[in-house]
């Protein structure tokens, strides 16, 4: 989760009505997904994403694949807050040819750098006043999402 000035996010278009999805998120995703490239990363351009504002993909090595998702939680008080989530998706390839649809420690390793990029564009590009990272517990807990062992 992270908060950011109004100012700097974009509000939807006069005229034009806005259907589910808040322009803010997909233009602060590019600005991370530019900085992670810059950084050396390899990630995707950020696109319009399914119920949330945007996504994209960075591929980590050997098939690795971390999908980043970010929605706009709520405009309000002359800030906007987003939440953010990463998670693995292996790769068809990774999933077919491979057997793998898990990973390693290197992989884990990988991962935990990725997201530090992330909050490192988060603060520099973006300009967040506060940033947060929850665990799985935690955002579950936070969106009272029911563990598949509750249902």
């Amino acid at each position: 989760m992270f908060v950011v000035p109004e100012t700097s996010c974009p509000l939807a278009q006069q005229g034009r009505p806005r259907h589910f999805r808040d322009p803010a998120g997909l233009a602060v995703l590019q600005r991370i997904a530019e900085g992670l490239t810059e950084s050396g990363y390899p990630a995707t351009t950020a696109k319009p994403g399914y119920a949330v504002e945007a996504g994209l993909r960075c591929r980590l090595g050997d098939g690795f694949d971390v999908t980043v998702c970010l929605a706009v939680a709520e405009r309000k008080g002359g800030f906007v807050e987003f939440e953010l989530g990463t998670y693995h998706s292996p790769s068809l390839l990774s999933r077919i040819w491979r057997g793998r649809s898990g990973f390693d420690a290197q992989h884990i390793t990988e991962w935990k750098r990725l997201c530090s990029a992330i909050n490192d564009q988060i603060v520099q590009r973006v300009g967040a006043a506060s940033v947060a990272w929850l665990t799985f517990e935690a955002a579950a807990a936070r969106w009272k999402v029911p563990r598949v062992s509750e249902k």
